[in-house]
């Protein structure tokens, strides 16, 4: 045996060796009955496989959550069609918002093209080198989402009205050995590959990535970010995305930052608590979202000069309107509601606003 090779067979043992002591020391850490929905919540390792992953060029697009009190809608790549004029009724006028008490937009979301949407899946929440109780135990909200009537406002844009059909799938923790203190996308589509790599993918998984406090995240590096401690390029609060991996293959996908923070923090009644629900309001607008417009081509505002773009959620967040707390499976949250072409409206409900 050569020199060379003992010392390339000792470059792979040592690395084999880091990695292994890295999943002991993290399993050791991790409590070991914790589940989601009846499910063992796994740990995972992002590994250099994951980080050296090819995408199918073309195939990444994302959709972001503008901070508080701005208004962007951004997506990229940008959506270049353009829908068709809105339906008449689509119209109303100020004496039907005085004698309704209910906001109305002058155009509805349209999927012209009838463009894929969610209409059953499974949530996967991927801790970040944390345990959930970090984001105040998200699990425990979809769960929630899933078994109320808040989730059928999504009935009309998925052609189905069965109930609980977004249920919960594997959690996982996942470690990210010397993450960087800005996470890029590249960052994202790693530990997206260690997760779905192991449970699956397609438009059955949703993978939610909740991302520790003090850890920001940039969809344009030094630009446009998740990062109070940088307010020049804070920009927003979440994003859900679609990728496709080469191996694996496609990929539907939100990136929760930790929501404790000015700018994306909820102020009002909070029965929970303002991390509880300041989180849960924006992971509901990440998965509404994602179910009407899973690869950013189905259900947007495509008519609408001010709100070209919007998805269902953009269109009912702050600070145009006031959020509430609905009864989701008897449980009480401040979140806020979602738009329905139904009824021209923001609304908790298919009945009620």
């Amino acid at each position: 045996m050569s020199r060379k090779f003992k010392l390339c067979e000792l470059i792979v043992f040592s690395l084999l060796f880091a990695v292994a002591s890295i999943r002991a020391a993290f399993a050791q850490s991790v409590p070991k009955n914790i589940t989601e929905g009846g499910l063992q919540v796994k740990s995972l390792i992002v590994s250099s496989v994951d980080l050296n992953v090819s995408t199918d060029s073309g195939s990444a697009r994302i959709h972001m959550m503008p901070v508080e009190g701005t208004r962007m809608n951004q997506q990229w790549p940008a959506a270049s069609d353009t829908g068709a004029a809105p339906p008449a009724n689509a119209m109303r006028s100020a004496a039907d918002v005085v004698a309704t008490g209910i906001r109305f937009y002058p155009a509805d979301v349209g999927n012209p093209s009838n463009n894929v949407t969610i209409a059953t899946a499974r949530n996967h929440d991927i801790y970040l080198n944390g345990l959930p109780d970090i984001w105040g135990y998200p699990a425990e909200f979809l769960e929630d989402l899933s078994k109320s009537d808040f989730i059928h406002v999504t009935d009309q844009y998925v052609n189905t009205t069965a109930d609980n059909r977004y249920t919960l799938g594997y959690g996982a923790f996942v470690i990210y050995p010397n993450a960087p203190h800005t996470l890029a996308p590249n960052d994202i589509f790693a530990i997206l590959h260690a997760v779905a790599g192991t449970f699956g993918t397609g438009y059955e998984e949703i993978y939610h990535v909740f991302v520790p406090p003090g850890v920001d995240v940039c969809t344009v590096p030094g630009a446009v970010c998740y990062s109070p401690d940088n307010p020049a390029t804070f920009a927003f609060c979440a994003y859900h995305g679609a990728v496709t991996f080469s191996d694996i293959g496609h990929v539907i996908y939100s990136v929760e930052p930790y929501q404790n923070v000015q700018g994306c923090a909820l102020n009002g009644t909070l029965p929970n608590g303002v991390l509880i629900d300041s989180t849960a309001s924006v992971l509901s607008h990440e998965l509404f979202e994602l179910i009407t417009d899973p690869d950013l081509n189905a259900w947007w505002d495509r008519v609408d000069l001010d709100l070209h773009g919007a998805e269902i959620g953009d269109v009912c967040q702050r600070a145009s309107f006031a959020y509430d707390t609905p009864l989701l499976n008897g449980r009480l949250y401040e979140i806020q509601p979602e738009y329905s072409n139904a009824v021209h409206a923001c609304v908790f409900s298919l009945t009620s606003p």
